[in-house]
């Protein structure tokens, strides 16, 4: 049996120039928006047994970055 999680993520990515065949972007991203943790599996009582784990979610990250698309169909 595997419980019901859910896991939440959020990005936002604005064009910043366009020239010739060439896009510019930025963007920002959280993963894990609400910093989920571990879904571990549980005892005859219901409670999580420590360190057994029946899915590893990562910790909440963030990244922001710029990015290029090349259009070599011009």
């Amino acid at each position: 049996y595997t419980p019901g999680y859910d896991v939440w993520y959020l990005q936002a990515q604005k064009t910043i120039l366009r020239r010739g065949g060439h896009v510019w972007s930025v963007f920002a991203q959280v993963d894990n928006l609400f910093d989920k943790g571990d879904v571990f599996r549980t005892n005859a009582a219901g409670e999580p047994i420590p360190n057994d784990f029946q899915i590893w979610i990562a910790p909440r990250t963030f990244q922001a970055g710029i990015t290029m698309d090349l259009d070599f169909t011009r």
